[in-house]
Order: structure tokens, then C-alpha cells, then sequence
């Protein structure tokens, strides 16, 4: 059998309000949150709270704001519980029209260009969101900064470096979107 052939370019994508809207996926996420918080807590508008408190600019402490304003006690063990909830959650996300013409316009298909992905953030909510977005139709190169350690997230070299070992790819020939 005859070894592959390197593309002679790669582009890199980053997954998040590159190829989707980030928000979307905050907005799916706080809709997992309230559904479990219908069932769990009795709350049926936590997410409509919570998706007030990000409109409003709150970051850190939303499911904290969101809590308080229905009565519920506010502990660490239940923040916990809703953020994971957030992170663990199948996202309703979908690629935005652009990136799908971007993609669907590489030759990926003549091995000239190949496309790969590097992300940041949690593992379960990135590989989520690639699956979400059905990535692999484009790539099998999805790399997630998270799996390769503390302090391999983006700007460092380690991800990038990796997608020129895998496809063989100098990068001068590599474009990161």
C-alpha cells in the first residue's frame, strides 16, 4: 500500500464564534440548566433568569443571580451541580452559513487542503460542540487543548505543533482561523 499524501496546506479552525455563535451555545446550555431545574428544584424559568443575568453582562456568578431571585439557597454543592449540568450538556448548535460555505468550498476531497480544529475549554462541553457540529464530515484532526495537559491551551505551540506532525504540514503552509 502506497503511503498518503501531505496536503500541501492546512487550515485550522477554532471552534467557538469561529464556526458557531458562542452565545447559541450558552443559550442551549442554560436550557439544559432549566430543564433540570424544573424537575430538580421546582424553578420553571431558571433559564430565562439566568440568560437575563448574561444579557446583562453577569459572567461568573449567573446560576448564582438567577438562584437568589427565585428563593432557592444558593450552596456551592448546587452551583456545582448547575454548572456541570451546563458543561455536560448536548448542545442545540449549528454551524454558521459562512463556515459551512468555507468548509464545503475546501478541497479537502483532491488532498490538496486538509482542515483541522484546536479548542479550548472544558473536554465534555468542546467535544460536545464538535459533535454538535458534526466536525468530523470536515475533519479527523479535532485537537483539544484540555487532553493535552495544564497549560497546553492556546497561544501555546504544543496543538499547533501537532497538527503539523499529523498531516506532515510545515506551518508556513497552515492557516489558523
Amino acid at each position: 500500500m502506497a503511503a498518503a499524501t501531505a496536503p500541501s496546506q492546512v487550515v485550522v479552525f477554532d471552534i467557538d464564534d469561529t464556526l458557531y455563535l458562542e452565545r447559541d451555545y450558552v443559550r442551549s446550555g442554560f436550557a439544559a440548566v432549566g430543564a433540570w431545574a424544573r424537575r430538580s428544584l421546582g424553578v420553571p424559568d431558571l433559564a430565562d433568569r439566568a440568560w437575563a443575568a448574561f444579557e446583562a453582562g453577569t459572567r461568573s456568578t449567573i446560576f448564582d443571580a438567577a438562584l437568589e431571585q427565585t428563593g432557592i439557597e444558593v450552596t456551592p454543592e448546587l452551583i456545582a451541580r448547575l454548572v456541570s449540568c451546563y458543561r455536560e450538556h448536548q448542545p442545540d448548535i449549528t454551524l454558521l452559513g459562512d463556515a459551512r460555505t468555507c468548509l464545503d468550498g475546501l478541497d479537502v476531497a483532491a488532498g490538496t487542503t486538509a482542515v483541522a480544529v484546536i479548542t479550548d475549554g472544558p473536554l465534555a462541553s468542546q467535544s460536545a460542540k464538535a459533535n454538535a457540529l458534526r466536525l468530523a464530515n470536515w475533519s479527523q484532526n479535532v485537537i483539544f487543548t484540555e487532553s493535552l495537559g495544564p497549560g497546553f491551551g492556546k497561544p501555546h505551540l504544543k496543538a499547533f505543533q501537532l497538527v503539523e506532525e499529523r498531516l506532515g504540514v510545515p506551518g508556513e503552509r497552515c492557516v489558523y482561523i
